[in-house]
């Protein structure tokens, strides 16, 4: 029987697939129609897909991204026999009262307004009854189908079905197992303790289970509730900065961030951002975030050698990388900003070019990266509904300039220099750092360096002059160079935050090289008296 209903299932994929592809092929819309027709495993998996914009078209990304996985509500009966399966109880025991109305109905669960025996008011996320059966047999049809999929007219343009179903069954057992969400909930409010205006609801900790979870209930308003928030008093603007700085601490700060923040999501209760849902989370090691950071600040500089570095290192590679075509590639993509000022900047734009441009050069970017792009975008888009002069990129590049330079005042304990004096050793101090880029520029075949060597009668006579010069200047270029290598290094002690030994050295290659110029060009001109 179980095997003739798999049957069936597998049939009907295949047939819906088919429909949708029919005409004009499998657009970004009909894919979208698809997956919502088949139910939760493939709107869960389009979900997925469309954090993936480093190996689907960004048009099917946007076009997917807006899938929501509103479903008709369970049975009440069912929800009573998944809550009293769970707590090995009667439900009287548990709640003084219990709504049978949900207040929402989604593929994996339901949510319900109850009060608890001591009063709390509170919200029961209840699970559907065999979703962990459905969504493993499904993924397993999914699997012997997706080689008959990609033959689908346009399918195999679009997405290779096998690199995405492991993970979609990674993530949707985890969102299956509610003591997860419990932890993420317990994390996040831990994480957000001393920003007094964002949180989560409380977890209740002793009534999370794997199919049930009790938190508190959040009332106030939806943030794109602008006519009633505006009549409660709220400044947009206000909730919009805060949204934004708030978002980019879970980035940059904890590396942990909510990764679906859309306007279903966030409530502003008390004049406090509350972020719901806590079952689908991004993490972010320290490394990529570091790096992250230096991409943000790479784009507001309109930094093109510094996109394409933060490109090469955050992504995964084989080595075998034509540098000079990515870097045209990265300065192509982001040529529409370089007269931009940075509040105009659309972030899901330079995101897709930033993910267009990895995948031309075979570079995958890492899962917590491309969610992390796709709950900016979907970020920006609630802040383009509530505060439309509100830049995300421009609030998040502040974040990263007080993130870097606090660490910079931890590091090399600059709270013991002007800044006057920083400020003015500013300039001089990227130069060992310009000078080491186009060495590695060089090094990688990305630099060309023409050479037209002309000889006279003059030149011959002054031969034995010119091979004194050509002498200095390798060894002043010599000192130049090492000095770079160790300004590179953090060798101590320190001199302008650079190791002091390769300052002085730099320094002292320069100051040789003026006076070898300035003695040429006495010399040129006296010659010519």
């Amino acid at each position: 029987m179980a095997t003739e209903q798999s049957r069936g299932r597998l049939r009907k994929i295949i047939r819906t697939f088919l429909k949708y592809s029919r005409h004009g092929g499998m657009t970004p819309a009909s894919l979208k129609s698809a997956l919502e027709e088949l139910g939760p495993t493939f709107v869960k998996m389009g979900q997925i897909m469309s954090t993936h914009p480093d190996l689907i078209p960004p048009a099917y990304c946007k076009e997917l991204g807006l899938l929501r996985s509103e479903v008709a509500p369970m049975p009440a009966a069912e929800v009573r026999r998944v809550i009293e399966t769970a707590y090995h109880m009667p439900m009287g025991d548990i709640f003084e009262d219990f709504d049978e109305t949900p207040l929402g109905s989604a593929s994996i669960a339901q949510a319900h307004s109850a009060h608890l025996k001591n009063g709390d008011h509170v919200v029961v996320k209840v699970q559907r009854e065999g979703i962990y059966d459905i969504m493993e047999q499904d993924i397993r049809l999914l699997k012997k189908a997706s080689p008959l999929i990609r033959r689908l007219r346009g399918m195999g343009d679009v997405v290779d079905f096998n690199i995405l179903l492991d993970e979609l069954w990674e993530t949707s057992r985890e969102e299956m197992d509610f003591t997860q969400e419990a932890q993420n909930g317990i994390d996040f409010r831990r994480l957000n303790e001393e920003l007094k205006y964002s949180t989560c609801p409380r977890v209740y900790e002793e009534f999370s289970t794997k199919t049930v979870l009790i938190l508190e209930y959040v009332g106030g308003y939806e943030i794109d509730d602008i006519e009633n928030l505006e009549k409660a008093g709220y400044d947009m603007n206000e909730i919009g900065t805060k949204l934004v700085n708030a978002f980019a601490k879970q980035i940059i700060e904890d590396g942990f961030f909510h990764a679906d923040p859309h306007q279903g999501n966030i409530r502003i209760e008390d004049g406090v951002i509350v972020w719901i849902d806590m079952g689908m989370m991004g993490r972010l090691s320290v490394r990529d975030r570091l790096l992250l950071s230096n991409v943000v600040e790479a784009f507001a500089t309109y930094d093109i050698e510094g996109i394409k570095s933060s490109i090469l290192t955050i992504g995964v590679h084989d080595g075998n990388i034509d540098h000079a075509q990515l870097y045209a590639d990265v300065e192509n993509a982001f040529s529409k900003y370089a007269d931009a000022d940075l509040g105009d900047m659309d972030i899901a734009e330079v995101m897709d070019f930033m993910f267009t441009v990895a995948k031309k050069h075979h570079i995958s970017i890492p899962s917590g990266v491309t969610i992390l792009a796709r709950g900016i975008a979907t970020l920006e888009g609630v802040l383009a509904q509530i505060c439309p002069d509100i830049s995300v990129i421009e609030i998040m590049s502040n974040a990263v300039t007080s993130d870097i330079l606090g660490r910079m005042d931890l590091k090399a304990d600059a709270a013991k220099y002007a800044y006057a004096a920083v400020r003015s050793m500013k300039k001089t101090l990227l130069i060992p750092t310009l000078v080491s880029d186009a060495l590695t520029s060089v090094k990688k075949g990305q630099t060309k360096l023409n050479l037209e060597i002309s000889l006279s009668p003059r030149a011959e006579a002054s031969r034995e002059r010119q091979t004194g010069m050509t002498a200095s200047a390798i060894l002043i270029g010599a000192v130049i160079i090492g000095s770079c290598l160790l300004c590179t290094t953090d060798m101590e002690p320190k001199l302008f935050g650079a190791p002091a030994i390769g300052m002085i050295g730099f320094l002292a290659g320069i100051f040789s090289a003026a006076v070898c110029g300035i003695t040429h060009f006495f010399r040129k001109n006296g010659r010519r008296k």
